[in-house]
């Protein structure tokens, strides 16, 4: 169990992990890379036009001594990063100032894209005070209304990071509006099913409980007065979403209400990737490169 993020450490006797970064030229990304604590397990890769880069390090006084830089266009720099990724000279890729749309386009493409596993997926850990430990949440970013089958790949990435984090059997919440099977509402029916899928077909341990409510999953407490048993009931280590605007609110709640922290990666591309949002401080993007790198083969 990971308490907070400060749990998360490198392994040791692991090489250093080169990042490339995508049209690095705003603060936060540059701020983010640069983090010191990062400087032993990092190296960064800067890949856009240089002229606009080193103007914005000078800016934020970041030294630009033996920093590596891909000289290219800011429309050119998405295609470059996907060709060092094919080529294994960049471990992680990064978003820094460039439209979604125009980042994604050339990590999809059929022949010379990335994408591993069919279907790009997104990961987020959070830190609450009022939850003891990290919670894995997942998909808030990327599939906007997952089938049974892509909730099943979901799920896999999502086991797949907390394995490399050193979970030996997390515990998976399928989320519903009740615990209970209503047939009138698909992602319930989805839930039971994607249960009994992961309880006989998981390659990854875990204990998984589905459908369940968001209370009786991360609260004892309502576990106990709803008389629910479960070995997830409020222990879950991941929670699983209906679809993306679901859990895309339960991660800004935790964030804004909860006064939380995230690390956020894309999962199911020949490497992980970050792609924080545009209004994501050096904070998040240093806790999602740290994330990165740590689930990082």
């Amino acid at each position: 169990m990971l308490r907070d993020f400060s749990a998360l450490k490198t392994k040791s006797g692991v090489p250093l992990k080169q990042v490339g970064v995508i049209n690095p030229t705003d603060s936060a990304s540059l701020l983010g890379i640069f983090d010191r604590r990062l400087t032993k397990q990092v190296v960064p890769v800067l890949i856009g036009d240089q002229f606009l880069i080193e103007a914005q390090m000078n800016k934020l006084e970041l030294p630009l001594d033996s920093v590596q830089i891909v000289n290219t266009t800011p429309e050119e720099a998405p295609i470059r990063g996907v060709r060092l990724v094919r080529e294994g000279a960049v471990d992680v890729l990064m978003k820094g100032h460039i439209q979604t749309s125009d980042f994604l386009r050339p990590i999809v493409a059929k022949e010379t894209g990335i994408v591993a596993d069919q279907l790009l997926t997104h990961v987020a850990l959070n830190q609450v005070e009022a939850y003891p430990k990290l919670l894995l949440t997942t998909d808030g970013g990327m599939v906007s209304e997952p089938n049974y089958d892509e909730k099943i790949i979901i799920i896999q990435h999502g086991l797949e990071v907390l394995k490399q984090l050193g979970y030996q059997s997390p515990k998976v919440a399928v989320l519903a509006a009740a615990e209970t099977v209503n047939k009138k509402v698909k992602s319930s029916v989805e839930a039971k099913q994607l249960k009994a899928y992961f309880e006989t077909h998981a390659s990854i341990p875990c204990d998984i409980d589905g459908p369940i409510s968001f209370d009786l999953a991360v609260s004892p407490e309502i576990a106990k007065l709803k008389h629910y048993e479960s070995p997830v009931a409020g222990q879950a280590d991941m929670l699983v979403g209906p679809d993306m605007t679901a859990m895309n609110l339960v991660g800004k709640s935790m964030m804004v209400f909860g006064k939380g922290k995230m690390a956020g990666i894309v999962c199911g591309a020949k490497v992980p990737i970050v792609m924080t949002s545009r209004g994501s401080n050096s904070e998040e993007k240093y806790l999602s490169i740290l994330l990165a790198t740590l689930v990082t083969p």
